[in-house]
């Protein structure tokens, strides 16, 4: 985006407002995200040098310059198109200001991760820019509006931060703050959200400078201590700016991880641990991530459709229940299957090769779980026995964890959670569950002053779980509610939620294709789904307005997890390339290209769906207009990932695919309508993101808005919800397009 919007800069005119602030979105992210890596690799540098980790100090160092290197380069380059082309083109006020402020922050950016008489200059250039910004904002521009606003809040923590003049900043925000107040009455409508909420700023930072918290704590460095605080969250051997992957499996592994692929991570992870050689910690937990997560989903999945079937059974509806019935068995196999590939890696490879005592309790834990979900689902002798194998493996852990681990140990932590957990649940033993928990516990609290520094938060964390189950176990709730059970207890409050008509207790399927859709939409298995639907499309009948519904909900989550895989995998990609890491792009490119190529084959499938069978069947204009549109919005999916020919091509089957279904729907639809309001609603976005026509976008979205409000009196009861939701949607979108907030909106 910043490559795109430097070549508009760069060809000579000045920029309208929505191309100044495209600039600033895009170099914004683009120096932001390196400002929040710059920070945490720092810390990291910091933390390994107070330990005298020398060597781990000095990795952190030349990846804390690689990245620098970087950011000096990003700011370079904004700095010489602002100096040279945007600056003095600037012919407003508004313009002036901006570009200045700009050209401060960008040195301010230099100053924070330089040093010395590199620091100091670039801090001489941010402050002489914000001042020059000042002085043309303070004679040209309202107090209350937002770029004045915006520069009076760069500017102080400018002086707080860089200068470490707190006094000037105090005075230069709280001068800002009154000035605006006195004269907010006066605030224009169209800027008033964006001056109040930066007056909310400056209030906060002006409450915080003043206090006794740290100055870190200003509200202008929220965003990146979030992205620190959600770095170091996770265990410190996964994240990517700590130690490079070993090879391709364990990169892609991590690939999969970030596009939320478990599967695909599991099998990446399994291929590392059949190779022969011990397993790093890093290497470690993204196994256990990868099987946690493909597990995980499927044992969620299976408790669903347990109680499904078991209220269709107390209904009597014995047809649904058989139904049912057989879905649970199909996610069972698939169960069997994942726990047996991890427990045969376990037994043959990772326990006989581990040397290290937390490497052992780890992965005799990690068999023990295995054993337990097996136990969850199966019955009589194979549950017996699957528990039974649990239990040994837990025995065997906790005594290695006994003897070699501190009790304040997180792995051995984890252990006494788990094997309570399995005590209560599978073994029913109350008793012998909360002893083991409580042990654990007073244990735990007797030595957490000797707790290591780097595991004081996963160990904590872990003793306020044991701490929880041990209130839920001795208190009156049912024993189903221990904390290791809670996100299951989320999918299925997620699903009981929903809308009644696609939950079973509402209406039946009229066969069974329809009622496993139905049962893979609240497993939330959308492949699955889709798979279902597809066959009842092929029937050769035309779809009541449930089972086209279906059909919608299945593709667009079938599709929809992929296309964010594929911008996760695209950016990374760039990423790489950016960093002058070839390999690495390489591998995000193959990855990126295999995702693709199943869009493309899901897309393909519910094109000649709809061109074959659904369209030409269509009797009702509802009908003709919502299976039109979605022809055209899967065209435009694959306008988003296609390029050249293909990416012409596809654009333009879904503008005709738009086109047709916006004349059926202007001769046979109200205009309140949600189907109607939907097909504007994107088919002004495909205007507007696919042939980059904003104009008539918003004339698109304007007309649908304001017709559909002229007749907002006359809109049917059972649709008015759904109606007015778009009708909103529709007003945001007009809101972004045409407001002068920047384009990051």
């Amino acid at each position: 985006m910043a490559d795109y919007m430097k070549a508009v800069g760069d060809d000579g005119n000045e920029l309208s407002v929505e191309e100044r602030n495209l600039l600033s979105v895009a170099y914004k992210n683009t120096v932001g995200s390196r400002r929040a890596a710059w920070r945490i690799i720092s810390s990291v540098e910091q933390k390994e040098k107070s330990k005298g980790n020398e060597t781990q100090a000095g990795y952190a160092k030349d990846y804390r310059i690689k990245v620098e290197n970087e950011l000096q380069k990003i700011c370079d380059t904004i700095l010489q198109l602002l100096d040279k082309g945007l600056i003095p083109k600037a012919t407003q006020a508004e313009s002036k200001v901006f570009y200045q402020k700009m050209k401060a922050d960008y040195y301010r950016y230099i100053a924070e991760f330089r040093s010395g008489d590199e620091k100091s200059k670039a801090a001489e250039e941010a402050r002489k820019a914000y001042a020059d910004a000042a002085k043309v904002a303070k004679d040209d521009l309202a107090v209350t509006h937002p770029i004045r606003l915006g520069l009076a809040l760069n500017y102080s923590v400018f002086m707080y931060e860089v200068l470490n003049d707190p006094d000037e900043a105090c005075k230069m925000a709280r001068t800002a703050f009154e000035d605006a107040i006195a004269e907010l009455d006066n605030v224009a409508e169209d800027s008033y959200k964006d001056s109040t909420l930066i007056m909310q700023l400056l209030r906060d930072n002006l409450t915080l400078w003043t206090s006794d918290q740290e100055a870190g704590n200003c509200l202008e460095r929220e965003s990146c201590r979030a992205d620190f605080q959600r770095c170091c969250s996770r265990e410190p051997q996964s994240c990517f700016a700590f130690a490079m992957p070993r090879d391709k499996d364990v990169y892609f592994a991590k690939l999969a991880e970030q596009a939320e692929r478990y599967d695909e991570m599991a099998d990446y992870m399994k291929a590392v641990g059949d190779d022969g050689n011990e397993l790093s910690v890093e290497e470690r937990n993204l196994l256990s991530v990868a099987y946690k997560n493909t597990v995980g989903s499927r044992r969620a999945a299976w408790r669903i459709i347990s109680s499904v079937e078991q209220k269709e059974k107390s209904k009597g509806n014995e047809t649904q229940a058989g139904y049912a019935k057989d879905y649970r068995i199909k996610v069972e196999n698939e169960l069997q299957k994942i726990c047996d590939t991890i427990l045969q890696l376990l037994d043959k490879g990772l326990i006989p090769k581990a040397t290290q005592a937390e490497s052992k309790v780890f992965y005799q834990k990690m068999k023990a779980d295995y054993y337990r979900y097996i136990a969850e689902f199966r019955s009589g002798d194979e549950k017996s026995k699957a528990a039974e194998e649990a239990r040994k493996a837990y025995a065997d852990a906790a005594k290695v964890a006994k003897d070699d681990l501190a009790v304040t140990h997180p792995i051995r932590l984890g252990l006494a959670l788990n094997y309570s957990v399995f005590m209560y649940e599978v073994l029913n033993d109350p008793d012998e569950a909360c002893k083991m928990a409580r042990t654990a516990f007073e244990d735990a609290i007797a030595e957490l002053d000797n707790v290591a520094e780097d595991s004081y938060k996963d160990s904590t964390l872990i003793m306020q779980l044991l701490r929880d189950n041990l209130t839920l176990w001795t208190s009156d709730q049912e024993a189903g509610n221990c904390l290791e059970r809670e996100s299951c207890r989320a999918d299925f409050q997620r699903c009981c939620s929903r809308e009644p008509q696609s939950c079973f207790a509402f209406a039946m399927p009229r066969d069974k294709d329809v009622y496993f859709a139905k049962l893979a939409e609240q497993a939330e298995r959308y492949d699955e789904m889709a798979d279902y639907m597809k066959a009842v499309g092929d029937d050769g009948n035309e779809l009541s307005v449930e089972e086209r519904n279906l059909l919608s909900v299945a593709y667009k989550n079938t599709v929809g997890s992929r296309r964010a895989a594929w911008r996760i995998i695209s950016s990374v990609e760039q990423k790489e390339k950016s960093k002058g890491n070839e390999t690495q792009a390489g591998y995000a490119k193959d990855y990126r290209i295999k995702v693709e190529n199943e869009l493309q084959k899901i897309c393909d499938t519910i094109l000649q769906l709809l061109d074959k069978g659904l369209i030409p069947k269509a009797t009702q204009a509802e009908s003709k207009v919502f299976y039109q549109k979605m022809k055209a919005d899967y065209y435009r999916y694959i306008a988003e990932f296609r390029s050249g020919d293909e990416k012409s091509k596809a654009a333009e089957e879904a503008r005709k695919a738009y086109a047709d279904a916006a004349k059926v729907a202007k001769d046979d639809l109200a205009v309140t309508h949600p189907i109607r309001l939907g097909l504007a609603l994107n088919y002004s976005v495909f205007m507007y993101e696919v042939l980059n026509d904003p104009d008539e976008a918003c004339k698109m979205a304007r007309t649908a808005f304001e017709d559909a409000i002229a007749e907002l009196d006359n809109v049917a009861e059972d649709s008015y919800k759904d109606s007015t939701l778009i009708m909103q949607l529709l007003r945001d979108n007009l809101t972004l397009w045409t407001s002068d907030q920047e384009a990051g909106n």
